[in-house]
């Protein structure tokens, strides 16, 4: 398909540009724009790379079980920019339902599987930080995942309903998620995540900031859930 890198980075549009979080700012978004580009000349089409970037956080998975956990970062943040990659050239070539479906899900497969995976790694590689070999990092990984796609199945079903009360969609929210969102957004895993852990795990930080993003999967839940209860009352 002849489309030039011009078409491809004019379809990128103001709103997604506002969107993105810093992360893609300072540099994912404009590899990917280059990268789409490469997969439209060779014929790769949206569904492909986002079939890719969902198996990406399920392979990785199998790199922190087995105590590699550079190469388990690193495909994260392969993640990240295949995620972004995918969008490009929809946009250029026209993507399909099933593609945008493809591409959520791995969202939610990056969430589920990023801290259960380097709670599993931290288990392994410090057997004995927890008592009697308890697998505490696991529980902590495990729980941080379902804490952060609940938040997210929450927000999703206050958008459904608040859709089935009225007509005024998603509008009405002005306001619910705010600075919550906004940090989550550049802190989660579409965000600064994966260079906090590649960072971390060269300076030997992997635990203080597994703990750190524990404690910050509780309160985003907490917040999120507050912030929709209030809401609803209104």
């Amino acid at each position: 398909m002849k489309i030039t890198f011009d078409e491809v980075r004019a379809g990128y549009p103001p709103e997604k540009r506002k969107s993105d979080t810093l992360w893609a700012k300072i540099i994912i978004r404009q590899l990917s724009l280059y990268l789409a580009w490469v997969a439209i000349r060779v014929n790769i089409s949206a569904f492909t790379v986002s079939v890719v970037s969902l198996l990406l956080p399920i392979t990785a998975m199998y790199f922190w079980l087995t105590s590699a956990p550079l190469v388990a970062i690193i495909m994260l943040m392969v993640w990240i920019l295949l995620d972004c990659v995918d969008g490009g050239v929809a946009r250029a070539t026209g993507g399909t339902q099933m593609g945008a479906f493809v591409d959520a899900a791995s969202g939610y497969a990056m969430i589920g599987f990023s801290f259960f995976g380097l709670g599993a790694y931290l288990d392994i590689a410090h057997p004995d930080f927890f008592p009697h070999h308890m697998a505490g990092f696991t529980l902590m990984g495990a729980t941080m995942s379902i804490l952060n796609l609940l938040a997210r199945l929450y927000y999703q079903k206050f958008l459904n309903v608040l859709n089935d009360a009225s007509s005024g969609g998603e509008s009405g929210l002005s306001g619910v998620s705010g600075i919550i969102k906004y940090v989550d957004k550049n802190l989660g895993v579409g965000g600064f995540f994966t260079p906090i852990l590649l960072i971390a795990y060269y300076v030997d930080f992997l635990i203080p900031i597994f703990i750190l993003y524990g404690i910050y999967s509780l309160l985003y839940f907490i917040g999120i859930g507050g912030m929709l209860l209030k809401r609803a009352r209104n």
